[in-house]
């Protein structure tokens, strides 16, 4: 699983990212040990139930401009296929996520700075206990970060109630220079780069439309997730699109309501995040793929503002 993979950027001197000769070294370390899989073997496993344990499938998150800039290039150089899960609203209403509202407002200020805002901002009754008490040991896992950006990170993408969540994000991208306007077409695939990722060869899958954490959603909002993104796909494409990635991973992004609108939907298959392999079980279940992070393999450590 990828998300930022590029080169380091001015403007954002404390932005947490893959730089791409890491990204580059990760890919040669794959195919020495390993095999990094094509569309069809990918196929033949999903439809045989039979997992093959020396073969990789490239993920990638979002739909970030990267991902045309810098990931196409590289995988269609080696002549490599990957899966881009895409979240749909920055192309419906052109605003940006509010889970990269907080990575933007991250990378410009850096996490003391973000931390020292939101708190001006925070009070203890917008905190719902029972996300802290439920998520705080699965939050984050292998992530290395300095305390004030993982604070920041847990609350405003987790821990926050719902009612307080988007403007408190949307309050503390605009007091550290966040631009809308600006930042949807530097942040994310125009719809002329997702089709050519497709007509490259690659798969595209649904990402939901907002980025929420479906599991804290009602099932009727988490229809619009899952529908609204696979629609807009659909249309932007031209073409079905019959995979699903959840938002952040982990059993606890999704729930039993997930999983049945996912099935009604005839989506094929749909990854979550949990380190390790893929076994003819999960294969057999297919809504729930696990995947490694990138950060597990040598390489694939983020930096922050520098280059490997």
């Amino acid at each position: 699983m990828y998300h930022y993979v590029r080169p380091p950027e001015a403007a954002l001197p404390h932005f947490r990212y893959l730089p791409l000769d890491g990204f580059r070294r990760q890919l040669d370390h794959f195919t020495r040990t390993a095999r990094i899989a094509s569309a069809a073997e990918f196929a033949h496993c999903l439809a045989s139930a039979r997992p093959a344990p020396d073969a990789i499938v490239l993920t990638f998150d979002d739909g970030l401009r990267d991902h045309a800039a810098y990931v196409l290039p590289e995988l269609h150089a080696r002549g490599l296929w990957g899966i881009f899960f895409v979240s749909t609203l920055p192309y419906a209403q052109q605003r940006v996520l509010d889970v990269h509202k907080v990575h933007l407002a991250l990378g410009r200020a850096g996490g003391r700075a973000v931390l020292r805002v939101l708190e001006t901002l925070i009070q203890p009754e917008m905190v719902e206990p029972e996300y802290v008490c439920r998520l705080e040991s699965e939050l984050y896992r292998g992530h290395v970060e300095d305390e004030a950006t993982s604070r920041v990170k847990r609350l405003l993408n987790y821990y926050l109630k719902l009612e307080h969540r988007a403007r408190l994000c949307h309050e503390v991208y605009l007091r550290t220079g966040g631009d809308e306007a600006r930042d949807v077409p530097e942040h994310y695939l125009s719809s002329t780069q997702l089709r050519a990722l497709g007509a490259h060869g690659m798969a595209i899958g649904a990402h939901s439309v907002s980025h929420r954490l479906l599991s804290q959603l009602s099932s009727a909002e988490q229809e619009q997730e899952v529908q609204g993104s696979i629609g807009a796909l659909e249309q932007l494409l031209g073409q079905r699109v019959a995979s699903f990635c959840y938002p952040y991973g982990g059993d606890h992004s999704f729930n039993a309501d997930t999983l049945r609108l996912l099935a009604a939907a005839e989506i094929d298959f749909a990854f979550s995040v949990e380190a390790r392999d893929i076994a003819a079980d999960d294969l057999r279940k297919r809504l729930t793929l696990p995947r490694y992070d990138c950060n597990v393999f040598p390489h694939g450590q983020s930096r922050v503002g520098q280059a490997v």
